[in-house]
């Protein structure tokens, strides 16, 4: 599959089942898990897209 057969888009209603199947394809984000927020708490984060930690 090219890069060109992808698209990134805002999730909402209309993109979730696609998010989901490709979420479901890889056995969850991190191992299982459907979360998609760096929680605070981890040692290890790191700054994210805004710059804060």
């Amino acid at each position: 599959m090219a890069a060109d057969d992808y698209a990134i888009e805002p999730l909402s209603v209309e993109t979730w089942d696609a998010f989901a199947a490709m979420v479901d394809r890889h056995n969850g984000i991190f191992g299982g898990c459907w979360c998609t927020y760096f929680h605070p708490e981890c040692a290890d984060r790191q700054p994210g897209a805004e710059g804060t930690g």
